[in-house]
């Protein structure tokens, strides 16, 4: 996964005739506060997420297509944190101020434990969609929800007496994204 990433931000960054032509290329800061749907033992859980921020990294090559990189680091407790990178497309809708916005993010989770839970350390996959108003050429603000096929991320152990006999995983289930994004263009 870390080379498909790689090999996008290469194609997508590298300065080629592509790149020279485009119309802008913007870089700037995306604070993105949530919640997160998890479930365990058949229970559904909702955790905020207060703490997800990154760096955008966007290049336009007309004024209705973005394409987006964005890399950044996102907190929620000690069984769901880590550093994030994400590759999106934005579509301006018709003639309007709203646009639409589809891609991949890949979260690395970083691995946590102790004697009654602890996370999984891996990479989670994440597909997203979500729309979104532009204010004007530096300020928007979207919505996305992201989904994942690779639910499992935690555990906790279930005490049977004295011994520890069950480990169950937490699922997720998705997550709710409200982005707040300031970007300058730089060329």
């Amino acid at each position: 996964m870390k080379r498909i990433i790689t090999v996008i931000l290469l194609v997508a960054f590298v300065p080629t005739g592509r790149f020279a032509s485009a119309q802008s290329f913007k870089i700037g800061l995306r604070y993105e506060p949530g919640v997160m749907f998890t479930s365990q033992n058949s229970r559904n859980e909702i955790i905020p997420v207060l703490f997800c921020l990154s760096i955008n990294l966007i290049v336009q090559p007309n004024e209705w297509l973005s394409f987006i990189v964005r890399p950044g680091f996102l907190l929620v407790d000690e069984q769901y944190s880590g550093f994030e990178i994400g590759g999106f497309v934005k579509l301006m809708l018709f003639d309007t101020k709203y646009y639409s916005i589809i891609g991949l993010n890949n979260h690395s989770n970083k691995d946590t434990g102790h004697n009654t839970s602890g996370s999984y350390g891996k990479e989670i996959l994440y597909k997203s969609i979500g729309l979104g108003f532009q204010a004007d050429s530096k300020f928007c603000i979207d919505i996305c929800y992201y989904w994942t096929s690779d639910k499992e991320y935690a555990y906790s152990r279930i005490r049977d007496g004295l011994t520890y006999s069950n480990i169950v995983s937490k699922q997720m289930n998705g997550i709710l994204k409200l982005g707040i994004d300031l970007s300058w263009d730089i060329l």
